[in-house]
């Protein structure tokens, strides 16, 4: 009954890798080479659709992603984000990027701790250029601007001057 279900949903190529597989692993020692076959064919059609990688963590980072910001301005041309929303609970502020003039309206507790948060966690360098922008990616350079803009200050210097 079950080897039914199994086959039932199946292409006839499917169907004749899983009545192989099955045969091989009646015996135990067929698991390994069952296995590794399938492992292979999988390695295979994925390299059909060049979705190999290299690096296992880039794969885990797409993986946890749940949100994709890009642009055609700048983050393709100049490696560059900018911050244009920042809302916490249900409130939402509105940031023109162009903007060098500091926001000037009542920003909440909530926005302010989300702000410091992107800031303390965020692997940008300490150390600027000679335009005064972060080393780093994209991403935490456009969390470490964004306090500029909102008058706040870059706690992690504090705790890297202490210590």
């Amino acid at each position: 009954m079950v080897v039914c279900i199994f086959l039932r949903f199946a292409t006839r190529k499917t169907k004749f890798f899983r009545i192989v597989s099955l045969a091989v692993a009646a015996i135990p020692e067929g698991l390994p080479i069952v296995t590794t076959v399938t492992l292979a064919l999988g390695v295979l059609r994925m390299a059909k659709r060049k979705a190999i990688v290299k690096k296992l963590h880039s794969v885990e980072s797409l993986g946890s992603v749940s949100v994709i910001c890009s642009d055609k301005t700048g983050t393709l041309t100049k490696n560059e984000q900018t911050v244009t929303e920042a809302y916490a609970v249900d409130e939402t502020i509105f940031l023109d990027p162009s903007s060098t003039i500091p926001y000037t309206g009542t920003v909440s507790p909530a926005i302010k701790k989300a702000l410091d948060i992107g800031a303390l966690c965020n692997n940008a360098s300490l150390e600027r250029n000679e335009d005064g922008a972060y080393f780093g990616q994209s991403t935490d350079v456009a969390l470490l601007n964004i306090l500029q803009t909102f008058g706040l200050p870059d706690r992690r210097e504090v705790c890297h001057s202490s210590s």
